[in-house]
C-alpha cells in the first residue's frame, strides 16, 4: 500500500483481509493512523494552551499593576469581593478566560 493511501486512511482490499484474518499489530495500527495523530496533536494543543494560562495568571499575580487599562469595572462586581487579593484574582481570572 503506498504511503499516500495509509495517510488518506483508504484501504487496498489485501490489508482488509489481512486484518479480517488477523495481521499484526502494527498493520492494524495504521487504519488508525489519522485518528490518532489527530487526537496526540489536539492534546498538545489543549497541554499548551492550559500552560499559557497559567503562566500569565502567574505573571499578573505576580505584578498586578500590569493589569491597569482603561476598562471599566461595574461597581458590583468590586463590591462582590471582599478583600482587595480577591478581587484582583477574579480581575485575572476574567482577563485571561
Amino acid at each position: 500500500m503506498a504511503k499516500s493511501e495509509r495517510r488518506s486512511g483508504r484501504m487496498g482490499e489485501g490489508l482488509r483481509r489481512e486484518l479480517a484474518v488477523g495481521a499484526g499489530a502494527s498493520r492494524k495500527i495504521w487504519v488508525y493512523y489519522r485518528l490518532m495523530t489527530e487526537m496526540a496533536l489536539c492534546r498538545a494543543v489543549d497541554s499548551y494552551l492550559v500552560y499559557l494560562t497559567e503562566f500569565l495568571s502567574l505573571i499578573f499575580r505576580a505584578s498586578p499593576e500590569s493589569l491597569r487599562s482603561g476598562e471599566e469595572v461595574r461597581l458590583d462586581f468590586v463590591l462582590a469581593h471582599s478583600s482587595r487579593a480577591g478581587l484582583i484574582k477574579a480581575i485575572i481570572d476574567r482577563k485571561i478566560n
